[in-house]
């Protein structure tokens, strides 16, 4: 009775372990299509070497607890393929002085649901690839 006992148990802990080891990942053309984004608005300070957590979803970078409407994060959805792949939905980045243009490849972003560019320097008109978002709720 006891050996069973330790078997299941023994089969239960290594169950846990891998499933909280296991680590969400976001796809490579994602992660191209967030660092040519970057670029296009002129974010040069954009650290896309971290995957999303499962649990976390988040790609966040320090924010000034000072400026309200300071906001620069990308916020993922972790749920894909059992909790294997992310995507990103959310993209913020307000008040942040940007200078550059209104990206061209947010289609690249097939989950994207929010892109909010407030507050920023940006010009050019606003693409018509951004019509074809299907997902895209909030800009």
């Amino acid at each position: 009775m006891l050996f069973l006992r330790l078997v299941f148990g023994s089969i239960f802990i290594v169950c846990c372990l891998t499933t909280l080891s296991n680590e969400a990942s976001l796809p490579n053309a994602e992660v191209e299509a967030l660092e040519s984004i970057g670029r296009t608005l002129g974010k040069t300070k954009w650290n896309f070497n971290e995957t999303c957590i499962q649990g976390n979803g988040r790609l966040d970078q320090p924010s000034p607890k000072f400026k309200e409407s300071y906001v620069d994060n990308v916020t993922c959805d972790c749920s894909f393929n059992n909790n294997t792949i992310c995507h990103v939905i959310h993209i913020l980045l307000k008040g942040q002085g940007l200078s550059g243009t209104l990206p061209l490849n947010l289609t690249s972003l097939p989950f994207l649901q929010e892109i909010d560019l407030t507050r920023n320097y940006l010009n050019g008109t606003i693409p018509r690839g951004w019509g074809s978002s299907t997902r895209l709720i909030k800009m």
